[in-house]
């Protein structure tokens, strides 16, 4: 199993690689006036508008910082109601990839309701590392502001 890690302040958090179709520098994104904060706006991605989500204010309710390493992950996320969707997801310090086997990973032993996405625990070197269900991420709510339904075009 292969992740791809990023960190919020001192807390490490990865993703399966099976969603991620790129890792792109960050660019300049079209801020959408009146979108929820957690939404960073829009970019054009292979000629196609992809919307941005901000990880740090999902996570952790904190802004990001726009560092070196700050990249925007292009995921696939396969929503019930909507299907398959491109999405960005803006994430800081996006450093390494990490080699695992599923064995390696510990059940998360706290169920918590505002965060379904959270799934395993990998410690590795000391280090927790949180691991994050991409389709798990953006709440229904979201959802709704994001992407739009065949009947609404």
């Amino acid at each position: 199993m292969l992740l791809l890690q990023f960190q919020i302040d001192d807390d490490i958090y990865a993703f399966d690689v099976h969603s991620i179709v790129e890792v792109a520098p960050l660019v300049e994104l079209k801020q959408i006036p009146y979108a929820p904060h957690k939404i960073a706006g829009v970019f054009n991605y292979r000629g196609k508008l992809i919307p941005v989500i901000n990880l740090s204010i999902i996570i952790k309710n904190k802004s990001i910082n726009e560092i070196m390493s700050t990249r925007i992950i292009i995921v696939n996320f396969n929503s019930e109601k909507y299907g398959n969707k491109i999405v960005g997801l803006l994430a800081e310090n996006v450093t390494e990839t990490i080699t695992c086997t599923k064995k390696d990973l510990q059940q998360q032993s706290i169920k918590i309701e505002k965060a379904p996405y959270f799934t395993d625990i990998l410690v590795r070197r000391q280090q927790m590392i949180q691991i994050i269900d991409i389709n798990k991420l953006i709440s229904n709510e979201i959802q709704e502001q994001l992407f739009l339904d065949e009947n609404d075009k």
